[in-house]
């Protein structure tokens, strides 16, 4: 089954101000597939300094299928907007939340990347229109059934198994080694973004009650997750 391709044209582009392009999505996905894609995505120049660039991502992903969702992959690459060129996958997760995105139901998704400058080794852009093209790679389903390609989902699924293993020692280290060697285990760098959430939950409250609660919470909606999937195919 093809995955959804979604391309972002110039056409329809809507001059914010003379420092900001924004493309307006355009959602040209396959008859069948399970989520829609829209929103715009906006390239920023601040129009001085070394690092004058941004470029910024407003995905509104809508569940078109009869089956809540519990991770949506999805691939976006954005040429000759801004001075590079972006290509990246993003994981949607909802499994250590009690949300999930269920039939009809739309989330948005904002993603910023920069500043930036130009490139060391500037070259000659051609002539091309600004394009992003996106596309979904995989769902799961609250149940564990799946759509797309399961090799594209082994990132995020080792993922959520390491931040379930890491929810886990904080636990423990809370419990018996005190709140000092909590926040040790707890600030050390991460790439599991559920992981950065607790950081910056910590940064922004020096909390340390509230960020158990919210440890223990993401541990519980696991578990209930977990116990709904019946099947996840290989």
């Amino acid at each position: 089954m093809k995955a959804l391709v979604l391309a972002v044209l110039l056409t329809g582009a809507v001059f914010v101000s003379p420092q900001q392009t924004t493309i307006a999505v355009v959602n040209i996905s396959e008859s069948g597939s399970p989520v829609l894609l829209s929103g715009t995505v906006t390239a920023g120049d601040e129009g001085s300094g070394v690092l004058r660039y941004s470029l910024t991502k407003d995905i509104s992903c809508t569940n078109v299928s009869t089956k809540n969702i519990l991770l949506a992959i999805t691939r976006i690459k954005v040429t000759r907007l801004t001075t590079i060129d972006l290509d990246e996958t993003r994981s949607q997760d909802y499994f250590f939340t009690s949300e999930i995105l269920k039939p009809d139901a739309t989330d948005v998704w904002h993603d910023s990347f920069g500043p930036f400058g130009k490139p060391t080794g500037e070259t000659e852009l051609k002539p091309e229109e600004p394009r992003a093209a996106a596309r979904i790679i995989f769902v799961q389903f609250a149940d564990g059934s799946i759509w797309g390609d399961p090799a594209q989902a082994e990132d995020a699924l080792r993922d959520r198994a390491d931040t379930e293993s890491e929810l886990k020692l904080l636990v423990e280290t809370y419990r018996t080694r005190g709140n000092e060697q909590f926040l040790t285990e707890l600030t050390k760098p991460t790439r599991l973004g559920g992981i950065g959430i607790l950081q910056r939950l910590y940064a922004d409250t020096k909390d340390t009650d509230r960020v158990i609660t919210k440890v223990v919470s993401m541990l519980k909606c696991a578990d209930v997750h977990q116990s709904a999937i019946t099947t996840l195919a290989p």
